[in-house]
């Protein structure tokens, strides 16, 4: 409803407020903020990017409490969200069962958090932008992972998704730049789209257990019936054929795989998605299949070996930056 008035000092909710919605008050320079007891439902993290709050005043209401900079429901059975001016390390109590959206979102003073094993689901981006982060372990009585839900941990360098987990949403993984490895056990269920985008650095992502839902060949990482292709390593080099049984390939794919020299697609595939290539510096030449009808945004940007493509007929959008930096085209 604010979000964005940075300027915000003082807020006064009135006592006819029965919800706060996501990110309602988020950027505001607000140090405390009182609750009052009519207010029984949050959105995902209402104080957002609040750097300076240190103090949420729940002392009236008798649906949440706050504790050690933390606001969650009565039970603490839930976080709501966490002070973003919170530092060092946290141990989430041994009663929470869910960590809710954004509830942890750019708390990037935060250095450490112990996840209790009565926690079953970690929600979309739970700890997004936790720039800081270095150290967390997910417990094996986490079933679900949200969209999102360590996006951006930059200074994270491996983790272990337990086996109890069955899902992980889109982009879980995204833009941590310092990860370099991560264990996934093969009895996943559902695994969201563009899951290590921009992960630049994660060379290792280790299949473990059975279950078949998803599998590693030769460096490249697939679901169960090898329809969809979700990681390549960095490691990859030479010429690479995509299997033909692939129908669709996730964004940043073989993002910065600059030993590939050749890459080539079957014609199952109808779309070249966002910065598929990107970085691949060594790619030399590239042809996009017959039917491909869209390319998104920078599937090529900063080819720098990049001397030819062909386009076919099929293609009716290409996106902005698709061969930007491509200095030999």
């Amino acid at each position: 409803a604010f979000e964005g008035c940075s300027r915000l000092a003082l807020v006064v909710i009135p006592d006819s407020v029965v919800a706060i919605g996501n990110e309602a008050f988020s950027s505001f320079k607000i140090s405390s903020i009182k609750i009052p007891r009519s207010v029984t439902s949050f959105g995902g993290n209402p104080f957002a990017l609040c750097k300076n709050l240190k103090v949420i005043d729940v002392s009236e209401n008798p649906n949440f409490v706050f504790d050690n900079g933390v606001l969650m429901n009565r039970e603490m059975t839930r976080i709501v969200c966490c002070c973003p001016s919170k530092r060092g390390d946290y141990d989430i109590p041994n009663t929470v069962t869910t960590i809710c959206v954004g509830a942890f979102r750019e708390c990037d003073e935060l250095n450490r958090i112990s996840i209790p094993d009565s926690v079953t689901s970690i929600e979309d981006e739970a700890f997004l932008r936790c720039n800081n982060l270095c150290s967390i372990t997910i417990p094996n009585s986490v079933v679900s992972i949200g969209s999102g839900a360590f996006q951006c941990c930059e200074q994270l360098s491996s983790i272990e998704v337990p086996n109890s987990v069955r899902e992980i949403g889109g982009e879980a993984f995204a833009c941590c730049h310092e990860m370099e490895s991560i264990t996934i056990p093969g009895s996943v269920e559902v695994l969201g789209a563009n899951l290590f985008a921009g992960s630049c650095n994660l060379s290792e992502i280790r299949v473990v257990g059975e279950g078949g839902n998803i599998r590693m060949v030769d460096g490249v990482l697939f679901n169960g019936d090898m329809t969809r292709l979700i990681w390549c390593s960095k490691k990859k080099s030479g010429s690479y054929e995509i299997p033909p049984t692939v129908k669709t390939i996730d964004s940043y794919v073989f993002y910065s795989c600059k030993e590939l020299a050749s890459v080539t697609i079957p014609d199952s595939i109808t779309e070249i998605n966002h910065g598929v290539f990107h970085n691949c510096s060594g790619l030399e030449t590239f042809k996009i299949p017959r039917l491909v009808t869209s390319i998104g945004e920078n599937p090529f940007s900063s080819c720098t070996s990049l001397e030819s493509v062909v386009i076919p007929d099929s293609v009716t959008s290409i996106g902005d930056w698709a061969f930007s930096y491509c200095e030999k085209i």
